[in-house]
Order: structure tokens, then C-alpha cells, then sequence
């Protein structure tokens, strides 16, 4: 007897109610979108039983082992999934952390919902919009029984937030005892989780490993200083934040980008900085944790600087 589960969106945007994190191989056609700022993020290439691993994802996430061990295993089983596919090594790792960069859009800092979302809760940059986008309600690194239960959980936890999901027996079958069953949706979890063809995830290793050196390079920390450091703010979820500057550079010296491609995002970022500008609070905390500026209003304008001297390099 086949297990099926239902669901259909209903467009309500309640999921909406902060912006994507974008994977680096999303930053050309993304950047004229979003107001991208990289984050480093930990990641560990080891099995879901490793001891120091569950006690890093129990602190992170909050979820006692003890009282709820189904949704332990699915956080061990997507962390160390994520970091397989997108992961980097790295100098100084101590427990087989493995290094990703994540793109988060501006308001993922400041409370915002997704700058995509229109006042009637539609996406209006539904065609181009994001690959973690395209694959929701699925999670891009769960699968079998475990996604079936995070899906519940999505469903379960989203109400109290506004979420409208129809779950109801006229909704269309999403899964098929854990498989999914919509083709195109099939298609786009399989790019959130694997890349898209054509993309080189050796080169986007590279651009992860070289932003980290420039970071410490510029920073002049050692690396044992700047994983405490990473460590730290990875505990909020977010991340530490740095300059684009430096993922671009990384790029352009790893070949995941032409010359070509990246000035288009200097001049895609500093016009979209340039259009929210005027409405930046101006005593706003400093969001990009390694920036020259004290505010969110000095850490952009710093940081549309260094995209034009960039830009005057590519010249």
C-alpha cells in the first residue's frame, strides 16, 4: 500500500518571511536581485554518528537528542549532506569541519522578509526566482521517510506563523512513499542539491577555500583565531559575514566567473545598494561583521567601493 502525501501551495508567502541563501554557483543571475552579503558557515564531512558533530548540531539547533531524537537525525543527516555537496577543506580545520559559503540577501540581518515578496504574498520573481525556492516544500538534502516527516514538521510548525499550506485530500500528491512525484519539482531538488548541469563544484571549492585565505590574509588573524571566530557566529544560523569583494576576487582567480560575468555583479550590487540606499535607517548595527563601517548605512557604502575599485581592476 503506497504512502501518499499532499500538499499545494496556496501562495500565501508566509514562507517568504525572510530572504534565500543563495549557493555561489546562483551569484551571477542572482545578483541583480538581491543585495548579496557571503557568509561563512562550518559543515562536517563525517557520519552522522560522530560524537562531536551531534553535540556541535544539538547546540546549534536547540533540539535535545533525548526528548526529540526523529528530528536530530534529520538535522545530523542534512548538515553533513549539505557539506558534501557544497563543503570545502580548509587550513586549521580542527574535527573535520568543512568550510561553505552561503550568499544571504540584506534583510536575512536586519528582520525583513524576502524583498521578492509582494504585499499579497506572491513572489515576484517567481520565474528566476532562487533553487532553495524552487524546491520548497522539499528539503534539497533530506530524502525517504525523512522527508516525509520534515515536510509534516514544515507544515505542523508553519501554522502558527501564518501558513496556509492545503494538506487536504483534494490537494494534488506531492509524495509517493518519500518520493516526490511532480517531475519539475524532482528536477529542481535535485539542482539545490547537486548543482545544475554544467556546474564546476571543483572551481566553486576553490573560490570558497580563496575567500577564506583573503579574509585572513586581510584581517591578519591566524587561522586558529578565525574558526573561533566562525564558530561563534555560525551558532546564530546566519553566520559570519564578509565582504562580497572578496568571494569575487576568489572567483575570478579560481575561473568560476569571466571578467565579463563579474562586472556585471559589481555594477548589479552597487545599483541595487544605490536604490535602497536613501532608505537605510541610519543607526542600524553593522551587519557585515568584517566591514570597515559602523552601521549598515558605512558597511554598504564601504563595501560599494571596494565593488568599484574591483571593477577598475577588470578595466
Amino acid at each position: 500500500m503506497s504512502d501518499l502525501f499532499r500538499f499545494s501551495c496556496t501562495a500565501c508567502g508566509a514562507c517568504c518571511n525572510s530572504p534565500p541563501s543563495l549557493y555561489l554557483n546562483e551569484l551571477l543571475e542572482q545578483s541583480a536581485h538581491f543585495v548579496l552579503i557571503p557568509t561563512f558557515m562550518f559543515g562536517y564531512k563525517v557520519g552522522p554518528k560522530d560524537e562531536h558533530l551531534r553535540r556541535t548540531l544539538a547546540q546549534r539547533t536547540g533540539v535535545d537528542p533525548g526528548k526529540d531524537p526523529e528530528a536530530f537525525e534529520q538535522s545530523v543527516r542534512t548538515f553533513t549532506a549539505e557539506s558534501v555537496a557544497y563543503g570545502a577543506p580548509f587550513p586549521g580545520a580542527r574535527n573535520g569541519e568543512m568550510l561553505k559559503i552561503s550568499l544571504k540577501g540584506l534583510n536575512a540581518f536586519t528582520g525583513g522578509p524576502c524583498p521578492k515578496r509582494a504585499e499579497d504574498g506572491r513572489c515576484q520573481h517567481y520565474e528566476g526566482r532562487p533553487l532553495i525556492c524552487r524546491a520548497v516544500p522539499v528539503h534539497p538534502f533530506l530524502t525517504g521517510p525523512f522527508r516525509v516527516q520534515d515536510l509534516e514538521r514544515f507544515v505542523r510548525r508553519g501554522q502558527p506563523r501564518g501558513f496556509k499550506c492545503d494538506t487536504s485530500d483534494e490537494a494534488p500528491p506531492l509524495l509517493e512513499n518519500g518520493k516526490i512525484l511532480d517531475p519539475d519539482l524532482r528536477d529542481a531538488w535535485l539542482a539545490s542539491r547537486r548543482g545544475r548541469e554544467g556546474d564546476d563544484m571543483g572551481r566553486i571549492r576553490s573560490t570558497t577555500l580563496n575567500a577564506y585565505l583573503a579574509v585572513r590574509r586581510a584581517i591578519k588573524f591566524s587561522d586558529n583565531a578565525l574558526l573561533d571566530l566562525i564558530s561563534y557566529h555560525g551558532m546564530s544560523g546566519v553566520g559570519l559575514s564578509f565582504g562580497l569583494r572578496y568571494v569575487l576576487d576568489a572567483a575570478r582567480r579560481a575561473r568560476l566567473l569571466t571578467n565579463e560575468e563579474l562586472i556585471r555583479i559589481c555594477e548589479n550590487q552597487i545599483r541595487l545598494v544605490d536604490e535602497i540606499y536613501p532608505r537605510l535607517p541610519e543607526v542600524t548595527p553593522g551587519v557585515i561583521a568584517l566591514s570597515e563601517g559602523e552601521t549598515l548605512k558605512e558597511g554598504l557604502s564601504h563595501e560599494t567601493w571596494r565593488l568599484s575599485d574591483l571593477l577598475d581592476d577588470l578595466d
